[in-house]
């Protein structure tokens, strides 16, 4: 975890200990981006922790496609764009 996030996470758990009234203030009084703590606030992970919207395949599917290619390649059959297309509709 980064210094930032860390200092996030100790802003969010010094508000909901507190009573404070003002969350601009308070974040800027902690030294984080007011923006990222109300956030963290509202209950949404850091970016570094999300799993990303362009990753398709969990690894163990990732690790499917890449044996059946490997079980492709020892038979001197070469996968195209199509063949990779149809693979992973296939899994998915």
């Amino acid at each position: 975890m980064s210094k930032n996030e860390a200092d996030l996470q100790k802003a969010v758990t010094a508000w909901k200990r507190g009573a404070f009234t003002n969350k601009t203030f308070f974040a800027r009084e902690h030294g984080v981006d007011i923006q990222r703590f109300l956030a963290r606030l509202a209950g949404r992970q850091s970016k570094t922790k999300v799993h990303p919207s362009n990753n398709w395949f969990t690894p163990a599917e990732e690790q499917a496609v890449l044996n059946f290619f490997g079980l492709l390649n020892n038979y001197e059959i070469h996968g195209t764009h199509k063949t990779l297309i149809s693979i992973a509709m296939h899994i998915l």
